[in-house]
């Protein structure tokens, strides 16, 4: 049947190098895939164009892993893919320093960059990987919520009560 084609129950697919083995979610939990190789140059790049890395918040902790008894130092790192947070304010540096040259960027780089803009633009996001579990992702995306939702929600962002709730307050 060959490389393409549907895959049977307990088949396992091929990886592909060239596709997306991270996923960046923002705080609505909408995914950006993409490489490991793709996220690098994109860094990279944004360094070279002036970007000054803030560094990323540390991954939150296994909830089912015993608790270390000192918690180990986390190094801020954009790489490898473990659920750290990057920020609003350096996710907003990050764009900044993309926007200043995206049409030339955009020839050297193999993401979409309006698409990745787009994205980046709604706060700060996780940087996961998709070949490896998380330690809680569902902990993860509310960690995130909780750093990134500012603190007076305009009327969009506002959670909606259904009538039952909205008689109990």
């Amino acid at each position: 049947m060959g490389m393409i084609g549907a895959l049977r129950f307990g088949e396992i697919r091929p990886i592909n190098p060239a596709m997306p083995d991270l996923v960046l979610y923002n705080r609505h939990a909408e995914p950006f895939p993409l490489s490991t190789p793709a996220w690098r140059e994109l860094l990279k790049w944004a360094k070279e164009l002036g970007w000054r890395p803030a560094g990323t918040l540390k991954p939150p902790i296994a909830l089912d892993a015993p608790r270390p008894a000192e918690e180990p130092k986390w190094s801020g790192a954009y790489d490898p893919a473990c659920g750290q947070t990057v920020t609003r304010a350096d996710a907003e540096a990050l764009i900044a320093a993309i926007e200043s040259s995206q049409p030339h960027l955009q020839e050297v780089v193999s993401i979409d960059l309006v698409k990745f803009i787009r994205f980046a633009n709604k706060g700060g996001f996780l940087v996961c990987s998709q070949t490896k579990p998380l330690p809680d992702t569902g902990s993860s995306l509310s960690q995130l919520h909780r750093a990134l939702t500012p603190e007076t929600p305009s009327a969009e962002e506002s959670p909606r009560l259904n009538p039952t709730q909205a008689s109990r307050s």
